[in-house]
């Protein structure tokens, strides 16, 4: 059965799988207010402040209880962005789950992570405990309902998790609950992990990229910059990828993550003195989300000759669930720490990072599929991946007519006697069109206006993209005006007059709403180049393309990641015919494949992150 179907059994399941975000439906205009109101109000309502009051603890992997072997290596799994549409986590998390991994272009299968790190955006579109139930904990419940040994999961709050001021996320992370055969650890929205080998990960809760809090900046100088040895290699995972934005004309957009570094993992303060000392250690891998794509940037290296895994790599890999995003466009090296940033101090070295040759989706293909959107014929266009914007499309059709119908009455029918619905529709095909045109001419002079302060080298009063989609709008408004008035009146003339203007608006509606709808795509298409890339790709709610990173720790201390991906996803399923026993003891069905679980292949070939030179 479909994910549709699935939802007739929500009792039995525990959770209702839910549809893939439509993010430009007028539905989502809610996601809109709660961001807003998270920026506004974020300040006041930050639970950092508050975690003081729980417990500092320092997690070890592997635990106690589950010891490496002599020489074996320590696994784990990175992923982000993954609570969206129910297929897409399942089929991740299903993949992750399995004790053995068999991956096209790797020999032999790859064991199951002993950790699962999520790197942000854990449920869409808003945070709350039921949203978290039915997109996050119930498709992993169900991918993986207990395993032993237990593998420990940590999660990191994105922007999404913010949206509630991070109260649903504490309570399902902190806690010490079990998802599925997953278990929780953490007792923050931050964490310290001392792994084998000497490496560390942390894990940073930037909260809306604002600041890090004082408990937080506390915690890390007891759980991670006390502890670090010369030789010591650090991972940080940050809910977005500062780096990015460094390079489109933000200097100071990595400066809290630089910051973080000098302070807190390349130096620490000298007991009784104020000055700081170096800790040896260094920030190997830098791991983020927030952007639903696979990109890599290797630090480039004054010695070409210098051995494979010296470069410092960035990483970021949202491809846990959300809508895929485009890769073009993106600057190919990172000047960080770049001087025009307010971080920069005299003698700072500016280290540059290129990005590598392989991401997700290709280059190509990116700029291939951004442009679906604006296609009627594509199965991706606006109007069939986002049905609720033909309504609001509609809705502003309806009413744009019924004022152009008022106007038309009371300027060129004045004079007549008589129903506003039979003048309309015996209006000559002259009369439509002048009213039409004369319509536009008012509008084109209002933006010709708004465009005087060009002239003095000032921006105009409405952004010239904005009269763009207005004119498109009206000049669709105006084609089913003058269009629908020609009907023949024969055709309609035996109806009464409430039917006659029944039959009218209705056709209006519908025209208008699918020749905007296609206009709006067109217009996004056109002005992806203006701030409408991401548009372009989550109008789409491209659902295929999903993955996560696998680790290798191995007992040299040298890091082998394993970009993993599947273009195919679980869409047919069957009810457990019998009650599961998860691993935190409840009872419940579970949807199970109905046949074998895709194959996942590898994004590029596995890269190395050797550790800090000692």
């Amino acid at each position: 059965m479909k994910r549709s179907e699935l939802t007739e059994h929500f009792i039995e399941l525990n959770f209702m799988p839910q549809d893939a975000c439509r993010w430009l439906s007028p539905s989502e205009l809610k996601t809109l207010m709660s961001s807003t109101l998270a920026l506004l109000f974020g300040n006041y309502a930050d639970k950092r402040e508050l975690q003081k009051v729980f417990d500092s603890n320092l997690i070890v992997m592997p635990p106690a209880d589950q010891p490496l072997a002599e020489g074996g290596d320590f696994w784990f799994d990175y992923t982000a962005d993954v609570g969206d549409g129910f297929e897409a986590t399942y089929t991740v998390a299903a993949l992750m789950g399995q004790p053995s991994l068999r991956v096209e272009g790797i020999e032999g299968a790859l064991p199951r992570g002993q950790m699962l790190v999520l790197g942000g955006d854990q449920v869409y579109p808003t945070a709350s405990s039921k949203a978290y139930e039915d997109r996050t904990t119930g498709p992993y419940r169900s991918a993986m309902p207990s395993a032993s040994p237990q593998p420990l999961l940590l999660a990191l709050p994105g922007n999404h998790d913010w949206y509630d001021g991070l109260t649903a996320f504490l309570r399902l992370f902190t806690q010490d609950r079990m998802i599925g055969g997953w278990r929780t650890e953490q007792k923050r929205s931050y964490w310290t992990v001392q792994l084998p080998h000497r490496w560390w990960l942390v894990g940073l809760d930037s909260q809306l990229d604002s600041y890090f809090d004082d408990p937080q900046l506390k915690y890390f100088e007891s759980t991670l910059t006390a502890n670090l040895q010369p030789g010591d290699s650090v991972i940080v995972c940050a809910a977005t990828p500062a780096w990015l934005k460094a390079s489109e004309g933000y200097p100071d957009a990595f400066n809290g993550l630089e910051w973080f570094e000098r302070n807190f993992v390349t130096s620490r303060p000298i007991p009784g003195s104020t000055e700081r000392e170096p800790t040896g250690a260094q920030a190997r891998l830098w791991l983020s989300g927030d952007k639903h794509h696979y990109v890599r940037y290797a630090e480039r290296l004054d010695d070409p000759q210098a051995p494979e895994g010296t470069a410092r790599q960035m990483v970021t890999a949202g491809i846990g669930g959300a809508y895929l995003d485009v890769t073009h466009g993106l600057a190919t090296e990172l000047r960080l720490l770049p001087q025009a940033s307010r971080n920069w101090r005299e003698g700072d070295d500016e280290a540059t990072f290129e990005q590598q040759p392989v991401c997700y989706p290709s280059l190509e293909d990116s700029r291939a599929w951004s442009r679906r959107l604006g296609k009627p014929w594509a199965k991706e266009s606006l109007l069939r991946r986002n049905p609720g914007v033909f309504t609001a499309v509609a809705l502003t059709h309806f009413t744009i007519f019924l004022l152009m119908l008022l106007i038309f009455w009371q300027g060129v029918r004045a004079n007549e006697t008589g129903l506003i619905i039979d003048a309309y529709l015996s209006a000559t095909p002259g009369e439509l069109a002048k009213f039409a045109g004369g319509l536009l001419a008012v509008v084109l002079l209002g933006f010709a206006i708004c465009l005087l302060p060009l002239v003095r080298g000032r921006p105009p009063l409405l952004a010239i993209k904005v009269m763009v989609l207005i004119f498109a709008q009206l000049l669709v408004a105006c084609i089913c005006f003058v269009g629908f008035g020609l009907l023949p009146v024969g055709t309609l003339g035996l109806l009464a007059a409430w039917l006659k203007f029944f039959v009218v608006i209705i056709g209006v509606s519908v025209v208008g709403g699918v020749l905007g709808s296609f206009a709006i795509g067109a217009w996004i298409v056109v002005y992806m180049h203006q701030g409408l890339t991401s548009w372009a790709m989550m109008g789409q709610a491209i659902e295929e393309g999903k993955g996560f990173l696998r680790i290798r720790l191995d007992a040299t201390g040298a890091l082998t990641v394993y970009p993993i991906l599947t273009e195919e996803l679980v869409t047919d399923f069957e009810i457990s015919p019998e009650q599961v026993v998860t691993s935190s003891g409840r009872t419940t069905k579970i949807p199970v494949p109905a046949g074998p679980l895709p194959v996942p292949r590898i994004i590029e070939e596995p890269f190395k992150v050797l550790p800090t030179p000692r």
